[in-house]
């Protein structure tokens, strides 16, 4: 019986495949046409979509390495060099602004020699060195000719008059002037001592300049008190700076400055520092500005009115008045006053001032 199945299908796969071949030739286009369909596999190439990895060629896009170049925006160091900013030394060259100083290299203006060189004048140490005590010099008032008496004019100072007023004027209102006048016959005896006198300034530029000083020099002689005049400094020195920083002046002297420019020391053409950037009187020592041992701020000082300064020297006390009101009050340990040739001088530079001086007094102790 499955023989007979079996023989059965055969004869059925048979007959059926006799019937494809009979169908019309369409149907084979048809059949040979789902053949090419079938090539499918073309199309499962997609392995060549897979290929994927040239996009994942994204190492290019993650090449930001580059952009990670960033250490040439990091060359800021190039920003850094602001040292050459710090180059603002050459705006600390603000001596240029104090270039009074400029103006106080004034030597030329020391040629004062020539005017020492009045014999008649060199020739008066014998008079002065009669009597080294006490020579009460009592009243000064400047109202007479300066030519006939015993007080001497250097530099560019002057006797000036009005009417029948005279005073002593240190610099006029030029620039760049150094001018003094001592008395060169008499001396102030050492020991307590009390000296007055009327002084006016101003009327010059704003800021004015630079100020003027009243001076007792120890000296033997009038050659050498006229060497210290014609070495003595303008500018900060006043006419009067020989010591310190200022020169080898190495004696005794006694200064009351009244003082109207705010001094640096730069090393240069300031040799010292005030004590204050206002006006002030100021007591100093031994030809040094900067040697100073007592000082008062006097801003009106300026006004072009005139003011009475009295200083007294009691042992090592030393007082100031200013038109009757004690402006300084010091003890100076060691000070001894040893008197000398008394005299003022001033000066101006790039600013300018009068400097006048008048009515002196002394009154020391001529007591034995």
């Amino acid at each position: 019986m499955k023989n007979l199945i079996t023989i059965l299908l055969i004869l059925f796969t048979i007959a059926c495949g006799s019937d494809s071949t009979g169908s019309s030739d369409p149907e084979p286009k048809d059949s040979t046409s789902s053949l090419e369909v079938t090539s499918v596999p073309d199309v499962t190439t997609e392995p060549d979509v897979t290929t994927e990895p040239d996009v994942a060629t994204e190492p290019d896009v993650t090449t930001e390495p580059d952009v990670a170049t960033e250490p040439d925006v990091a060359t800021e160091p190039d920003v850094t060099t602001e040292p050459d900013v710090t180059t603002e030394p050459d705006v600390t060259t603000e001596p240029d602004v104090t270039t009074e100083p400029d103006v106080t290299t004034e030597p030329d203006v020391t040629t004062e020699p020539d005017v020492t060189t009045e014999p008649d004048v060199t020739t008066e140490p014998d008079v002065a060195s009669e009597d080294a005590g006490c020579v009460p010099l009592g009243n000064t008032t400047f109202d007479f000719d300066l030519e006939s008496d015993s007080w001497q004019t250097y530099g560019d100072a002057y006797w000036e008059t009005q009417g029948d007023n005279g005073w002593l004027e240190m610099t006029g209102l030029a620039q760049g002037q150094k001018g003094a006048i001592f008395n060169v016959v008499d001396i102030v005896s050492p020991g307590d001592v009390a000296i007055s006198f009327k002084v006016r300034t101003g009327g010059g530029s704003i800021p004015g300049a630079d100020g003027f000083a009243m001076s007792v020099f120890e000296v033997e002689s009038v050659e050498e008190l006229e060497s210290i005049i014609a070495a003595s400094y303008s500018g900060g020195g006043l006419g009067y700076g020989v010591g310190g920083n200022y020169g080898s002046f190495s004696g005794n002297a006694f200064h009351v400055e009244i003082d109207t420019w705010h001094n640096v020391y730069n090393g240069n053409s300031e040799h010292h520092t005030d004590p204050t950037s206002q006006s002030h009187i100021e007591i100093t020592l031994n030809g040094d500005p900067g040697n100073s041992i007592g000082w008062a701020a006097v801003p009106d000082i300026e006004d072009y009115q005139w003011h009475t300064i009295t200083v007294e020297v009691t042992g090592a006390q030393v007082s100031v008045t200013l038109d009757g009101s004690e402006i300084i009050n010091q003890l100076v340990p060691g000070l001894q006053f040893r008197g000398g040739f008394i005299g003022f001088s001033g000066s101006t530079g790039y600013y300018t001032n009068h400097h006048e001086i008048d009515d002196l007094e002394i009154l020391d102790d001529c007591s034995p």
